[in-house]
């Protein structure tokens, strides 16, 4: 059996893609299915016979989305879309597996209630993104959203500007919430009591600076498994059978919000409205931010050692000396981390990491790397 995949351009190196593609390839792997990624310039030379006329196309950016699975049903072919939903497609052509959105806005509604608050913002929305657009929508309240157009830095400026109407902000995404908080604490407007912030994500980014971040965990690694799951499901089914599948979410509670408890409750409306073109993995203040989560998500308790040394600016034979390292070895692995950041040098590179991440909270790193 084969499993065709399209992936939209720039969404396929974010994290969240990267762990979707992670449980795609696991699963495919465990149930010997042949994972074939197709490119979109190609759409029209392909013999779709061989995937059963059954495509998995993975995107999140509405107008990409809409424009894909035009042509993909110009072949008459069947789809089904992971990470998002487009209500502008055919229902017996097209399902879908997402993330239940509405739900965690829900939750983090009510998790800010708990706490007293009455004046939360939503912050960095992406208007060309499905997940933000739903996110929008179960929200509600249009006079307190602060739009992302390519440009987190933009955003933040004008958050700033009515900081003091609101005691609580909802970030798009964790990479938007630690560009913010770093902000707000680089201009001194951060206090814990008076602004409480939550996000999406579960960065482990999050679970370091100061504040940890409060933050819905999104499992894209099961939604890579489970999207094999129904696509095969979907090979077994006549043409006319669609499936919509979404995931929960789990709150975790942090500094960010005083580590206050939280029952959740859950709902299951969703909307998607058109809107313009944005190119979220585009903005140069985001961009290191995702980089530097994927280093930190990849490195092992002896990469963060490295990194922990380095920002206390001790020279690599002194380091390569106390961690039992030849010199090859560590530079070896000072390379790997250069991967993500090509363009800092190693001073630029533990400055920018010592920007966002205290030193001693790097041992924290140390000990969940080893749980």
């Amino acid at each position: 059996m084969k499993l065709g995949v399209i992936i939209e351009p720039t969404y396929r190196n974010s994290y969240w893609c990267t762990e979707i593609l992670n449980g795609l390839k696991r699963r495919t792997y465990q149930r010997k299915i042949l994972f074939t990624e197709l490119w979109e310039d190609d759409l029209d030379k392909y013999d779709y016979v061989q995937f059963q006329n059954l495509i998995l196309v993975v995107a999140t950016s509405i107008d990409w989305i809409n424009q894909t699975l035009a042509t993909l049903h110009d072949h008459n072919l069947r789809i089904l879309l992971a990470a998002s939903d487009c209500p502008s497609c055919e229902s017996n052509k097209t399902s879908c597996i997402r993330m239940n959105y509405h739900s965690s806005i829900s939750l983090l509604m009510h998790h800010l209630q708990t706490l007293g608050d009455t004046h939360t913002a939503l912050f960095g929305i992406n208007p060309n993104s499905y997940a933000d657009n739903v996110k929008k929508e179960a929200f509600g309240k249009s006079d307190d959203i602060y739009y992302n157009f390519g440009s987190a830095a933009t955003c933040t400026l004008q958050f700033i500007k009515s900081i003091n109407d609101y005691d609580s902000v909802i970030c798009a995404n964790d990479a938007v919430a630690i560009y913010l908080l770093h902000m707000l604490k680089d201009k001194n407007l951060y206090c814990s009591e008076k602004l409480h912030i939550v996000s999406f994500g579960d960065f482990f980014m999050s679970k370091l600076i100061r504040p940890t971040i409060t933050s819905v965990s999104l499992d894209y690694y099961a939604l890579g498994l489970q999207a094999v799951d129904t696509y095969q499901f979907l090979t077994r089914c006549d043409y006319t059978t669609s499936l919509s599948v979404m995931l929960d979410c789990k709150l975790h509670i942090r500094e960010s919000t005083n580590r206050q408890t939280y029952t959740s409750t859950s709902t299951n409306v969703e909307t998607l409205p058109r809107n313009m073109c944005v190119d979220f993995y585009n903005d140069n203040a985001i961009i290191p931010i995702l980089s530097l989560e994927k280093l930190l998500i990849n490195a092992d308790p002896l990469d963060i050692k490295i990194i922990y040394l380095s920002i206390q600016n001790q020279s690599q034979e002194k380091i390569a000396e106390s961690l039992y390292l030849s010199l090859s070895a560590l530079r070896y692995r000072l390379k790997k981390m250069h991967s993500y950041l090509p363009n800092m040098n190693d001073k630029d590179l533990f400055a920018y990491i010592a920007t966002y991440i205290d030193s001693e909270d790097l041992l924290a790193a140390i000990d969940l790397k080893q749980k």
